[in-house]
C-alpha cells in the first residue's frame, strides 16, 4: 500500500512540476509576445523567421535606395525648375534689347546680366549630392560644366537597386538639361555658350532675337528633361508602394510563425492555473493519505 502510494506521491509532483513550467511558458510568452524565442522552440518556425528576417533587411536596403534615388530626382526637379526660371528671364532680356528704345548704356547692363544668368545656369547644373554632381554621369569631377559651358561629365546612367531584379537610373545626363554641344551641333551651342553669344551681340549692337529659336529649343531640352524626371519619380513612387505591401505581406507572414496570439495564450493560461490549483489539491490529499499509512 505505502508503494503505491509513492508512486502516486511521485506522479502528482511531476503533475505539479509540469504545470508550473507550462504556466511559467504562458507568462514569458505573453510578457514578450514571442511563442518561438529560439531554435529549439520550434525549428521549423525559426528558420521560417529566419528567411522572414532576411527578406525585411532587403527589403530595409530597398528603401534607403529609394529614399537615395528620391532625393537625387527632387534635386534634379528643382534645379531644373531653377534654369528654365533663368531662360525666362533671359529670353524677355533679349526681347527688352531688341525694343529699340534703349541706349547703349542699356544695352551693356542687359547684356551683363545675361552673362550672369549663363554663370547661374552653370553654378546650377554643378549642384551636388553627397559630394557627387547630380548632372555629372558616374563622373568623380565636382564640376562638369565649366564656365564656358564645356562639359567634362559622362552620360553614364547612376543605378539603384529597388528589387532583386530591377535597377533605377536616378541621374539626368548633363547634355540632356544643358542642351547638346557635340561634334553634330557644334554651332547651336548649349545653355551657357548660346547665352554667353547673346551678351555678345547686345553688347555689339546686334540683335539678340536671332538667337531666339535656339533659346526656345534650349527650354524644350529642359521641359523634357522634366518630364523624364518626373517620370522616374512616378516610378520611385510604385516602388515605395510595392515595398510598403510586400513588407506587411512578409511581417504578418512572420508574425504567425512566431508570435503569440494573446487572446488564446490568455485562455490557456487561465486553464493552466485552474489544472494547478487541481492538482495541488489532490497533492494535498495524496500526501495526507501517505502520512497516514505510515503512521499505520
Amino acid at each position: 500500500m505505502r508503494i503505491s502510494n509513492q508512486s502516486q506521491v511521485l506522479q502528482t509532483k511531476r503533475n505539479v512540476s509540469s504545470l508550473q513550467g507550462r504556466i511559467a511558458e504562458h507568462q514569458t510568452n505573453i510578457a514578450t509576445g514571442k511563442r518561438v524565442r529560439s531554435m529549439s522552440d520550434d525549428p521549423s518556425a525559426a528558420a521560417q523567421a529566419y528567411k522572414f528576417n532576411r527578406q525585411l533587411r532587403h527589403l530595409d536596403q530597398y528603401s534607403r535606395n529609394l529614399d537615395d534615388a528620391k532625393s537625387w530626382l527632387d534635386l534634379a526637379d528643382q534645379v531644373s525648375q531653377t534654369v528654365d526660371d533663368r531662360l525666362i528671364r533671359a529670353r524677355n532680356l533679349m526681347l527688352q534689347s531688341d525694343s529699340g528704345v534703349l541706349g547703349q548704356d542699356a544695352r551693356s547692363a542687359i547684356a551683363e546680366e545675361i552673362r550672369g544668368i549663363a554663370a547661374d545656369v552653370a553654378d546650377s547644373l554643378n549642384t551636388t549630392r553627397t559630394g557627387h554632381p547630380i548632372f555629372g554621369g558616374t563622373s568623380s569631377s565636382d564640376a562638369p560644366f565649366d564656365a564656358n559651358g564645356v562639359f567634362s561629365g559622362n552620360t553614364k546612367a547612376v543605378l539603384r537597386s529597388v528589387s532583386d531584379t530591377v535597377q533605377l537610373e536616378v541621374n539626368i545626363h548633363g547634355d540632356m538639361i544643358a542642351g547638346a554641344y557635340d561634334a553634330t551641333t557644334p554651332a547651336d551651342g548649349n545653355i551657357m555658350q548660346v547665352l554667353q553669344a547673346v551678351a555678345t551681340d547686345i553688347d555689339n549692337g546686334l540683335p539678340a532675337n536671332t538667337h531666339l529659336a535656339r533659346i526656345e529649343e534650349l527650354q524644350h531640352g529642359v521641359h523634357s528633361a522634366q518630364a523624364t524626371i518626373g517620370a522616374r519619380q512616378r516610378g520611385v513612387e510604385g516602388h515605395e508602394d510595392r515595398i510598403a505591401d510586400t513588407r506587411l505581406s512578409v511581417e504578418t507572414n512572420r508574425s504567425k510563425a512566431v508570435d503569440v496570439d494573446i487572446t488564446r495564450e490568455l485562455l490557456e493560461l487561465k486553464a493552466t492555473e485552474v489544472s494547478y490549483q487541481a492538482s495541488i489539491g489532490v497533492a494535498a490529499r495524496v500526501l495526507s493519505a501517505s502520512v497516514l499509512d505510515f503512521l499505520r
